[in-house]
């Protein structure tokens, strides 16, 4: 019987020995025993498993295993080993894909790099939502680009103590990171490193840094900067960053309702404050002569702001849905306004000094010098007379203005520019006057949810854009004029309540439907006499909404 016993503890110790030589000193760190059964083990969630992963023939990981992928209970902890399951060294996490990221699958939380790995690879752990914290080693050089991109659940960072480059929007949306400690090897980082990463609170430049990218911080809402003061490229203050010689205002600080801007600065830059949704109120200082695109993209609590007679341009979006923005005086130096620098400001009032040279207002609207043009259409109102003189109204001329109700357009007009009235939620109706008018843009009525009915004119006009009236879910009538000969994709896509669509046609001429430039089939069913049938069938017609239909001689089918 002794002898028996003896037996069984040196098989159940033989086994276990093979297990160990099997399993590999990377794989447990804790074994544990159970008297019922002859060996049971289970590792420990902070060890690495070398099986986990897939190796390249370069000392690189290049992806999760289909043993991890299979798992229905995937670890909580990660650890990303230095040596493969052969014992040898890896010193590099591989670029994935945009499609197909390197850790595509990842379900654990937390991640630990062990020490020897120099680099995370373009796309790593991009869009793994479930990550929550990682720790890098002290070996890592460069973290590339996309390596992060919208990690949202990623709010802690370890020890990234080693690294030289931040890539291009490396932590991209990572919107619970609260802070990061940027190491003094540190000497660049990437366009839109950080950008949209709305819950960093404070970030420290170190002297090292010499290249920082265009809107690495844009988004970052919450977000105060300092610099090293030996920094020989970059500057801080009250939490704004700066270029070393306080001409150019990068990026400006968030978490606050006012701003000074130093007296000594030329340029706001692009993104500088997008996304502050607390800043109420700015002066901008008489040095300042350009506002760069996007500048205060989606300040929504900002009430006012004073332009100084210095600046001479404002930029793309610059002011891109500032909805709480009531009224802006463009002063006489200004001779550059892009067409969307205003879209989106519902509320906004503009007025133009009487002697610049190159732009006018009248009732809050926003006009070329010749008033030919119609820029930015007053908004908190909800009726606009567009001045007679207008021949087009330009992009985003009245997008979002949902005060809007009614409105008399002009009798010479001759273009209605992409998403003019965009979102305008509660146009009731507009009548197109019979003019020259040639085309209805992209979008230019999209989301005009309380649009009962429009009259466009049997005139030249030759084309109706993309999108032209998507989402007006109160129409429930239209007809086409036979001298439209084309209709943009997407035209009537969500008008759930159009029951009589009329598509007059020229004579010797039929609809075609087309992808590019191939046609597909032909409108040949169209019962203008029967505008109820025509609706039904050109809305149950596959594909009718992401193809654009154009009108051919018959003679060409």
């Amino acid at each position: 019987m002794a002898k028996r016993v003896r037996i069984v503890m040196l098989l159940s110790m033989l086994c276990l020995c093979i297990s160990l030589l099997v399993v590999g000193v990377f794989a447990v760190t804790t074994i544990t025993f159970n008297v019922s059964s002859s060996l049971n083990y289970e590792y420990d969630e902070s060890a690495p498993m070398p099986t986990f992963f897939t190796y390249g023939n370069s000392n690189n990981i290049t992806g999760l295993s289909e043993e991890y992928l299979s798992l229905e209970t995937k670890p909580e902890t990660l650890v990303i080993p230095n040596k493969d399951v052969n014992g040898n060294s890896i010193t590099s996490i591989l670029d994935g894909t945009l499609s197909s990221p390197t850790f595509k699958g990842l379900a654990s939380s937390n991640v630990i790099i062990q020490e020897g790995i120099t680099s995370i690879g373009s796309n790593a752990f991009y869009n793994c939502s479930s990550l929550t914290s990682i720790e890098l080693p002290n070996s890592l050089i460069s973290i590339g680009d996309f390596a992060f991109y919208n990690c949202s659940s990623l709010a802690s960072i370890e020890n990234p103590s080693s690294v030289t480059s931040i890539g291009n929007t490396a932590f991209y949306n990572c919107s619970s990171l609260t802070s990061i400690e940027l190491p003094n090897s540190l000497t660049s980082i990437g366009l839109l490193a950080f950008s949209s990463c709305s819950s960093l609170a404070s970030i420290e430049i170190p002297s090292s840094v010499t290249s920082i990218g265009s809107n690495a911080f844009s988004g970052c809402s919450s977000l105060q900067i300092t610099v090293a003061i030996d920094n020989a490229n970059y500057s801080s203050h009250e939490g704004s960053l700066y270029n070393k010689e306080q001409t150019w205002l990068i990026r400006g600080a968030g978490r606050v309702s006012t701003v000074t801007i130093l007296d000594t600065v030329t340029i706001i830059g692009s993104y500088a404050f997008s996304g502050c949704s607390l800043l109420t109120n700015i002066e901008i200082p008489s040095s300042v002569t350009s506002i760069w695109y996007s500048a205060f993209e989606d300040c929504s609590s900002l009430e006012s702001i004073e332009i100084s007679n210095g600046v001479t341009s404002i930029g793309s979006s610059a002011f891109e849905d500032c909805s709480s923005l009531e009224s802006i005086e463009i002063p006489n130096g200004v001779t550059s306004i892009e067409s969307d620098s205003f879209k989106g400001c519902s509320s906004l009032q503009i007025t133009v000094a009487s002697d610049n040279a190159n732009y006018s207002s009248d009732n809050g609207s926003l006009y070329n010098k010749a008033q030919t043009e119609l820029i930015r259409g007053a908004g908190g109102v909800s009726t606009v007379t567009i001045l007679d003189t207008v021949i087009s109204i330009g992009e985003y001329a009245f997008d979002n203005c949902i005060s809007l109700a009614s409105l008399i357009l002009s009798n010479d007009l001759t273009s209605i520019g992409d998403f003019a009235f965009y979102n305008c939620s509660s146009l009731a109706s507009i009548e197109i006057p019979s003019s020259v008018i040639t085309s209805i843009g992209d979008s230019a009525f999209s989301g005009c949810s309380s649009l009962k009915s429009i009259e466009i004119p049997s005139s030249v006009i030759t084309s109706i854009g993309d999108s032209a009236f998507r989402d007006c879910s109160s129409l429930t009538n239209i007809e086409i004029p036979s001298s439209v000969t084309s209709i943009g994709s997407w035209a009537f896509f969500g008008c759930t309540n159009l029951t009589s669509l009329t598509i007059n046609t020229q004579t010797g001429y039929v609809w075609q439907k087309a992808s590019n430039s191939t046609f597909t089939s032909n409108l040949l069913t169209v019962d203008v006499s029967d505008p109820s049938r025509n609706a039904t069938w050109f809305k149950n017609t596959y594909g009718y909404y992401n193809y654009y239909w154009r009108q051919i001689e018959e003679s060409a089918v």
